[in-house]
């Protein structure tokens, strides 16, 4: 039987785009994405308990997932995946639905990076600045994420990061935002001429051979899917098991 998205997690993901496309959804949904912004209530809510989850794991932490909703829907909709590929690695994760980069930065300075010595950072952003900002070019995303990168290495100077392509958005291939994205991760794949820097792109995984991405793999063109998340896990878990043995460098 092929695997859809019903009841609670349709409702869901329905919910998360309303709530992501409504005004005032972020006071700082326009702002500087190289610069940290202060998120609204309910996203400082969350940040709180990723900051308690991180600290009652510091002592073990050895990978840490980093990102909006699709790195937090590993607590939900990916769980079954994630108890069985990523939490035997040790692994945290502190992705916030809603995120954008200046959020990530934000929860940087706000402890969530405190008393931690990772081995391995994944970070997975950007999708949110086309749904929430889209005066935001691929450009000033980038910048973002470059700043994302640079706080990783000063604050987990010991710390390899994983940053991968944002993943695809909508259902056909050739749109506007499948360009965005295209755009986006040639400029964010440079980031890895640094050594402790690894870039990945598997955003393939999830289409099929025409390059669209089905309602079995994302039930509204932006999330996934529990198959959705074995695909992920797929194609990261080697390479993070890689970098995790790995002395030095990626």
């Amino acid at each position: 039987m092929k695997p859809t998205i019903q009841g609670p997690n349709l409702v869901r993901s329905v919910i998360l785009i309303l709530w992501l496309l409504a005004p005032g959804a972020f006071a700082g949904a326009d702002a500087d994405p190289a610069k940290s912004e202060r998120p609204n209530d309910e996203w400082r809510l969350r940040h709180g308990e990723r900051v308690a989850d991180v600290k009652s794991h510091a002592d073990q932490l050895e990978l840490l997932f980093i990102g909006d909703s699709l790195t937090s829907g590993w607590r939900d909709i990916g769980k079954a995946t994630w108890e069985k590929e990523f939490a035997p690695l040790q692994a945290v994760n502190i992705g916030i639905a809603g995120s954008q980069t200046q959020h990530v930065l934000w929860q940087f300075e706000h402890g969530v990076l405190d008393g931690i010595h990772p081995k391995v950072a994944v970070l997975l952003i950007g999708v949110n600045h086309l749904l929430a900002s889209p005066s935001h070019t691929p450009a000033d995303v980038a910048r973002g994420v470059s700043a994302i990168v640079t706080q990783l290495r000063e604050k987990l100077p010991h710390t390899k990061i994983l940053l991968l392509g944002t993943f695809p958005k909508g259902r056909a291939p050739g749109t506007a935002d499948r360009r965005y994205i295209q755009e986006l991760n040639s400029r964010i794949a440079q980031l890895a001429e640094d050594p402790r820097v690894r870039f990945l792109d598997i955003g393939i995984r999830f289409l099929d051979p025409e390059g669209n991405l089905s309602p079995e793999i994302s039930p509204d063109g932006v999330h996934l899917t529990p198959l959705g998340y074995q695909r992920w896990a797929q194609a990261l878990r080697p390479v993070v098991v890689e970098m995790m043995k790995a002395p030095g460098g990626r």
